[in-house]
């Protein structure tokens, strides 16, 4: 019985290493460069040169919990702009130029939007729409949630790529 006590709690502490390794390891973002609903482009490349940590938002306009999300990032995000990058992209094909903009007017966004882009999400492993990435001014991803924050929780996961 002492045996099996000795092996799981090795067993437990070398399962432990090796996922506390894989969470330390850098893991550098795919890259990203889309042109935004207003015609800009942005670039995670250029936000790496400038320095600037960027937060990257995978949403779709039908989505009822991205929704929830818009009006805690309405609220938040004007505190971090100009300090930190954010663009909400879209993962539905059919979200268009057009219909997020039309969306950003009726729901008052104060953040950028880029069109419907499963290629993208795709490299970025997402798998569900409400997934976010908070990307260091390096190109690391250090932090991924996936569903609706808080304005508080958005703060925070901000503050995580900082």
């Amino acid at each position: 019985m002492k045996i099996l006590a000795v092996f799981l709690l090795i067993f437990a502490v070398a399962c432990t290493t090796t996922v506390t390794e894989t969470e330390s390891t850098p893991v550098q973002a795919a890259p990203l460069e889309v042109q935004t609903t207003s015609g800009e482009e942005f670039s995670l490349e250029t936000n790496i040169q400038e320095g600037k940590p960027t937060v990257v938002y995978f949403m779709a306009s039908w989505c009822p919990k991205c929704a929830q999300n818009w009006e805690a990032l309405n609220e938040v995000y004007p505190k971090y702009e100009g300090d930190i990058e954010f663009i909400a992209v879209s993962i539905d094909p059919t979200d268009t130029q057009e219909v997020l903009a039309d969306l950003a007017v009726e729901k008052g966004f104060v953040f950028k939007t880029t069109p419907g882009n499963p290629q993208l999400a795709s490299e970025y492993g997402v798998a569900e729409q409400t997934t976010k990435f908070a990307i260091d001014a390096q190109g690391n991803i250090v932090n991924k949630h996936v569903g609706v924050l808080s304005a508080q929780e958005w703060d925070a996961f901000f503050e995580s790529a900082q």
